[in-house]
């Protein structure tokens, strides 16, 4: 046990010294002035324990205890004393002194307590090698969670995900209810009139359905590209390809969920496996195939035609709980009414989930809107502030609401795609340099349309656009840059192009 002790009386230390020696103690440490002793213990700060003398010649016990009590927490003090005072002792006690002693010292009473003390002290040192271990646990484990979120985000990577074109709005949602997913949802788009998208669910909890689900998505984004690459797609065949090598995987106790859709032009082919049903417009239809085991054999692939709706989901919306009834029963009824995913999302938080939830919702865009304000104006901070003053006095429906998120959008094109400004986070901690040369030529066009459930928003740059894989992190990063998710918050829908130049904003009046 290694001890010091503070008095600036050296006949007082040989003596307290020899007394220490005298009953085991040999690492000590003597101190006459408060400059050797602070420079000693904050060198070592391994030190067990500490004797400190109330009457010094610069500060007193006290002044001493509040210089060290903060970084040196686990180290027992004791104030030495020939003062008899009561409310002294009070005090010491109440600054934080684990006990105090008199300058007469008492041999046996002083091994007493030394006794305890050093037990004490063995204790602290176990419980903080234990809090050291668990610390370096948690890093260790926060650390593997954030490789495995980077490594399931990268699998995915879905495609369709905010995504709009000429035929269709795009929108995804996936809510792990543990790190280790039993859930995937994977979305391409194949060509300019096809899409495949493939939602699995692998029964079981953790690892094992983790493993087995991201397995079944690496096997089907290899099939697609090189499908893509040799110019062969051939969904039967994919199909067909996807339930052999993945019954190679299960074992014989393991099933897996899965749909599996392709959309060409207005045809919806599709092979569920034990998912819950696609619901339409008009109607619910259902899954045409078991769920893949090991023996598998039989697959049956069907068609219909696509209508204005069409979501695909895994078993955990349908199985959440709602006022003591399955979700389902109310998704049917909510269902005909939504318009964007966004509304059926915030409806599901009201419900009790037990499982992992992932969904795509398709929707044909409505071609019924009437232009009643455009805009266009210079990128630079005049010209932005200028168009942000005049949206202010129209009379615009949710006028408000549009200005936040025009602002949001305005400010993170300007900050990232002409100041070419990092993200803030990395920028702070790199402490990068800015370049503040702006291109006075870029130019924004804003387009508002109104019909009788929505306000559509239509933005255009004549910048790069924004990075779309950068935008789809924002969910999974915490510093991302784009105000994605303010604005996402903010709207109804929000969809971009492929090359993230065209941007389509939804708000419901």
């Amino acid at each position: 046990m290694k001890i010091a002790v503070l008095d600036d009386n050296k006949i007082f230390l040989s003596y307290i010294k020899m007394q220490l020696n005298k009953i085991g103690f040999k690492d000590i440490h003597l101190f006459e002035d408060e400059d050797n002793f602070f420079k000693w213990i904050y060198e070592n700060k391994d030190v067990d324990l500490i004797f400190i003398d109330y009457h010094l010649k610069k500060l007193n016990g006290f002044e001493i205890l509040q210089k060290i009590k903060k970084d040196f927490p686990y180290t027992y003090k004791i104030m030495i004393t020939s003062d008899e005072d009561n409310l002294l002792r009070e005090k010491a006690l109440i600054l934080g002194y684990d006990y105090f002693i008199n300058k007469q010292i008492d041999l046996i009473n002083l091994q007493a307590l030394l006794n305890t003390v050093k037990k004490l002290i063995s204790f602290i040192k176990k419980e903080l090698k234990e809090k050291e271990e668990l610390k370096q646990m948690l890093q260790f484990k926060q650390k593997q969670e954030k490789i495995i979120k980077q490594k399931q985000n990268k699998i995915m990577q879905n495609e369709l995900e905010m995504y709009f074109d000429k035929n269709f709005l795009f929108e995804t949602y996936f809510a792990p209810k543990d790190l280790l997913t039993g859930d995937t949802i994977f979305t391409k788009k194949l060509n300019e009139h096809s899409y495949f998208i493939s939602v699995i669910d692998a029964m079981g909890k953790g690892l094992e359905a983790s493993l087995t689900s991201f397995n079944a998505l690496a096997f089907l984004k290899h099939s697609l590209k090189k499908a893509i690459e040799y110019k062969d797609f051939n969904f039967n065949k994919l199909v067909k390809d996807f339930v052999e090598y993945t019954k190679t995987t299960l074992l014989n106790n393991e099933i897996l969920c899965a749909s599996l859709i392709y959309i060409e032009k207005e045809t919806v082919l599709y092979a569920c496996f034990g998912n819950p049903p696609l619901l339409t417009s008009s109607k619910i239809v259902k899954t045409n195939n078991h769920p893949i085991q090991t023996s598998t054999q039989k697959i049956q692939i069907d068609s219909f035609k696509i209508e204005d709706k069409l979501l695909i989901a895994s078993d955990g919306l349908f199985e959440a709980f709602y006022q003591n009834t399955l979700y389902f029963k109310r998704l049917k009824e909510l269902f005909p009414k939504i318009l964007f995913l966004k509304e059926l999302t915030e409806d599901l938080k009201k419900s009790k989930i037990h499982d992992d939830v992932s969904i795509v919702y398709i929707t044909k865009e409505k071609h019924d809107y009437q232009l009643i304000k455009e805009f266009e104006f210079k990128l630079d901070i005049k010209g932005i502030d200028t168009f942000l003053e005049q949206l202010l006095n129209t009379d615009i429906p949710r006028v408000e609401k549009i200005h936040f998120i025009l602002h949001e959008l305005l400010t993170n094109t300007y900050e990232h795609n002409i100041l070419k400004i990092k993200n803030k986070e990395k920028l702070k901690k790199e402490k990068l340099s800015i370049n503040f040369k702006v291109n006075t030529s870029l130019k924004a066009k804003v387009k508002i349309f109104k019909n009788d459930k929505c306000i559509k928003i239509i933005y255009e740059d004549t910048t790069k656009g924004f990075e779309i894989q950068k935008i789809k992190d924002a969910y999974y990063n915490k510093y991302h840059g784009r105000g994605i998710k303010i604005i996402k918050h903010l709207a109804d829908g929000l969809f971009f192009n492929e090359n993230g130049t065209l941007i389509k904003i939804f708000i419901k009046v």
